[in-house]
C-alpha cells in the first residue's frame, strides 16, 4: 500500500552473495507463524571472506535497490551484518539463535524453545534412570555457551551440569554422581556440547567458514558416560539430542 516492496534472500548470506531473492508479500508469508526455522533457509556462508564475495553481496544490493537489509541470526550473521554496515549499507540486525550468547540483550529468539526440548529430554531420562538404576548423561547444543545447559539442568534438578565457562572438576562430578546414586539410585548430568575435557575430548570435527570448530564429532555426552563408569563403577548412558532442539514453534 506505500509502495514498498519486501524481498527475502534464499540460505543466508549465500543468498545475499548468490543473488538469490524471493518476494515476501502478505500471500507467500501467510500461514507461517505456527511454523519453526525459516522459510528462506539458511547456511553456514562467511559473505566476507573472500574480497570477490564481498563484491557480489554489494552487487546484488545495488542491482535490487535495496534501502535497508534485516540479519536475522546468531553471532556469525550479525558479524557478517556489521561488516556490510561498516560499508556503508543500513542494517539491522535481529538476535535469533538458540545459544543465547548475542551481547547486548537478556535473550534471544529460539533459546526458550531449545531449551523447552532439552528439558523434555531430560525428564524422559529420568525415568529411565530411575528405572534401571543408571546415571544418564544428556548433552545439549549450545557450542561454547553454557545456557541452555544451565536452564536444562535447573529445570530439570539435574545432579551436575557442566558448562563450558567452568572449569571440568572430574573428582567433583564423580562424587555428586555417586551421592546421587547413593541417595536414591540414580543421577542425572546435563553436559553443553561445547565443555573442555581435556586431553581426551573425542574426535575433531574441524572448522567451518567462520573458523568455528564443528562440535558434532567430540561426543562429549558419550566420553562422560565412560569415565563416569569406569571411575565409579555405576551404570551409565548418554543421549545427544542434536538437532532435535533445533526443529518445531
Amino acid at each position: 500500500a506505500l509502495g514498498h516492496t519486501t524481498l527475502g534472500f534464499r540460505d543466508g548470506w549465500k543468498g545475499l552473495r548468490d543473488d538469490l531473492p524471493m518476494t515476501l508479500g502478505p500471500s507467500d508469508v501467510q500461514g507461517i507463524i505456527g511454523r519453526g526455522g525459516t522459510i528462506l533457509g539458511s547456511s553456514r556462508t562467511h559473505p566476507f571472506q573472500r574480497p570477490e564475495d564481498a563484491e557480489k553481496v554489494l552487487a546484488t544490493w545495488t542491482k535490487h535497490r535495496l534501502d535497508g537489509l534485516v540479519a536475522i541470526g546468531g553471532d556469525d550473521t550479525l558479524s557478517a551484518a556489521r561488516e556490510l554496515a561498516r560499508r556503508g549499507r543500513p542494517v539491522v540486525g535481529v538476535p535469533k539463535t538458540m545459544d543465547n550468547d548475542v551481547d547486548g540483550t537478556d535473550w534471544t529468539f529460539g533459546f526458550f524453545s531449545a531449551s523447552a526440548v532439552s528439558l523434555d529430554a531430560l525428564e524422559r531420562l529420568r525415568d529411565t534412570g530411575a528405572s534401571h538404576h543408571r546415571a544418564m548423561v544428556l548433552e545439549v547444543m549450545g557450542r561454547h555457551a553454557g545456557w541452555v545447559a544451565l536452564a536444562t539442568g535447573l529445570g530439570g534438578a539435574a545432579d551436575y551440569t557442566l558448562l563450558p565457562e567452568e572449569p571440568y572438576d572430574e573428582p567433583r562430578l564423580l562424587d555428586h554422581v555417586r551421592r546421587a546414586v547413593r541417595d536414591r539410585g540414580f543421577a542425572l548430568v546435563v553436559a553443553s556440547e561445547g565443555i573442555d575435557l581435556g586431553a581426551r575430548r573425542g574426535r575433531a570435527g574441524g572448522a567451518d567458514e567462520f573458523g568455528h570448530e564443528l562440535l558434532r564429532e567430540r561426543e562429549v555426552g558419550a566420553e562422560l558416560a565412560h569415565r563416569i563408569q569406569a571411575a565409579t563403577g555405576i551404570e551409565t548412558r548418554s543421549a545427544q539430542i542434536g538437532h532435535i532442539q533445533r526443529g518445531g514453534a
